[in-house]
């Protein structure tokens, strides 16, 4: 007997059971409620020419340019043209509202976590044997051999070896506290002592230190965090 490609609401809620997403799709429907009442109280509103822009931003972004396309996206999706329509919506409301409820409070966060958001560009080899690693921290340190050296024959992780061992660029606040002392380097760059923990004894080269600024990235991760939490935390005086 074949089996049918036809996918139906009850079929989408059946196996949103089975992967155990429930509680996680529970929580942004009401997420989803909150914002819309608080929307509705702050005197939020979105203008029909707001909701025309930004559906044509959507599609735009999603190279849904022709009629067709985007006839085609929403059957994949279980989209009619008014679902689609009311998530632009919700999506242009939570937008205003989180700038109408958290905006203001942006630069104050920042300033009081500044030290959070310092980044190190960090390169790492991770060996097991201690000994080897003070070894060859003093073998770089006395400039007989380079990290590269060092990385392309201790790694083992094919990807991580053809980048030298660089983790990228990393926020205070996403570093073990074992590793906070890259931090407070002077001289780069430079690779620290070695340090070991129950994954083993790291070799970390600090190639540049970043001073935090409120860019606008920066910044809307913090408006993003605080809109958050604000919603959370109605969320939990709800339930």
């Amino acid at each position: 007997m074949a089996i049918s490609t036809e996918i139906s609401d009850a079929d989408i809620l059946e196996q949103i059971k089975i992967s155990r997403k429930m509680p996680e799709i529970t929580e942004q429907i009401i997420m989803n409620r909150i914002i819309r009442e608080e929307a509705e109280k702050a005197g939020i509103k979105v203008e029909v020419k707001e909701l025309q822009e930004a559906a044509d931003d959507f599609r735009a972004r999603n190279n849904l340019i022709r009629a067709k396309s985007t006839q085609m996206w929403l059957k994949m999706n279980h989209l009619s043209l008014d679902e689609f329509e009311n998530i632009i919506r919700l999506e242009l409301l939570s937008n205003k509202l989180r700038n109408f409820i958290v905006s203001d409070k942006v630069e104050k966060y920042f300033y009081q976590h500044q030290l959070d958001f310092d980044r190190a560009a960090l390169y790492e080899v991770v060996l097991e044997s201690r000994e080897l690693a003070s070894e060859l921290y003093y073998a770089f340190r006395e400039q007989e051999v380079t990290f590269q050296y060092i990385a392309n024959k201790y790694i083992r992780d094919i990807e991580l070896k053809r980048k030298g061992g660089y983790l990228g660029e990393i926020e205070r606040k996403d570093l073990n506290r074992e590793f906070l002392s890259v931090f407070s380097i002077n001289e780069l760059p430079r690779i620290i002592k070695p340090i070991t923990t129950s994954v083993g004894t790291h070799l970390i080269l600090v190639e540049e230190i970043i001073k935090a600024k409120l860019d606008q990235d920066t910044y809307q991760r913090i408006e993003n965090y605080l809109f958050t939490g604000y919603l959370k935390a109605k969320l939990k005086d709800m339930i």
